[in-house]
């Protein structure tokens, strides 16, 4: 796959999309939405992309209120349903009627409840050191519904305008908010910086474009018996990258419950280790690759 790229820009009633394109849409068979996850940007996959075959067309997007798009109005909440909506503009934007999410994180977990809710559209999805979306012990929900929606209203009480940085300030706090998911290296946190920070307006410093509400996300509030039934329309191909030293939500017997879901319901699945830390496809793609590219029985430079 080639480094260059297009920008683009996809109209939605509160702004605009944005997102990156590797490959032309009309002439490449294999079409790829690719989803970052929480507080990242579509930068997330700049090392990983060029890595991909060039018979491939990837469109990695920034999800709202993340890197490039438009944040929501004010006073509306970030939830997962939203991303789930504005997923479906992009895909009748693009017209596709069968494509694969390659999703990271929450991009992972936004990738699978997509493909329960549109399961003929969906012919993979290939996540990203994420084995199932959050859910919570069922006592806890009421309380974690409540708590998030207090921490969004503190967000959203805030000043809207961000704080400006030095470029070495901007590079630390991007690494450092990243700390409680592993170590982000500067050149992983400078990928996410291209979108995920501009040079302030008096050329003195530099702010970072993401929402500072998404720290809120409402997610759905499940616990794992009503998500279990949520993903009973999962049919797809499923294949988890899962690293080794990446993120462990949950215990390893609730996890095992959605494996043997998958193991029934999806046409193909595959849970496959690496070597590596959360954001393992961009501080070392080399350990992914291959395992996407084999799902397309392609090489690399076909």
């Amino acid at each position: 796959m080639p480094k260059e790229f297009i920008e683009m820009e996809i109209p939605v009633p509160y702004g605009s999309i944005k997102a990156k394109a590797w490959g032309s849409a009309s002439t490449h068979s294999h079409q790829i939405l690719a989803l970052h996850g929480w507080q990242d940007n579509a930068g997330s996959f700049d090392t990983l992309i060029p890595l991909l075959p060039d018979s491939v067309y990837v469109l990695a997007v920034d999800l709202p209120g993340h890197g490039l798009s438009s944040h929501l109005p004010p006073g509306c909440p970030y939830h997962d349903l939203v991303f789930l909506m504005e997923v479906k503009r992009v895909v009748d934007h693009m017209n596709w009627t069968k494509f694969t999410i390659l999703g990271h994180s929450m991009g992972a977990a936004i990738g699978m409840f997509y493909s329960c809710l549109y399961p003929k559209t969906v012919t993979k999805v290939i996540a990203i050191d994420m084995i199932k979306p959050l859910s919570f012990p069922a006592e806890e929900l009421a309380k974690r519904t409540s708590d998030g929606i207090n921490a969004f209203l503190t967000l959203e009480h805030k000043n809207s305008i961000p704080p400006v940085y030095d470029h070495k300030t901007t590079v630390e706090k991007m690494i450092s908010a990243h700390a409680i998911y592993g170590s982000l290296t500067e050149e992983a946190a400078e990928c996410l910086l291209k979108r995920g920070a501009k040079v302030s307006s008096d050329g003195k410093g530099e702010y970072f474009t993401r929402d500072n509400r998404i720290k809120a996300v409402l997610f759905q509030r499940m616990d794992s018996e009503a998500l279990l039934n949520y993903l009973q329309n999962i049919e797809c191909e499923l294949i988890i990258i899962k690293a080794k030293n990446g993120i462990q939500l949950d215990p390893q017997e609730v996890n095992q419950k959605f494996i043997q879901l998958y193991e029934r319901k999806c046409k193909t699945f595959k849970l496959i280790e690496v070597e590596g830390q959360h954001h393992v496809h961009l501080i070392e793609p080399q350990n992914v690759v291959s395992f996407i590219t084999n799902e397309f029985n392609i090489t690399n430079g076909n």
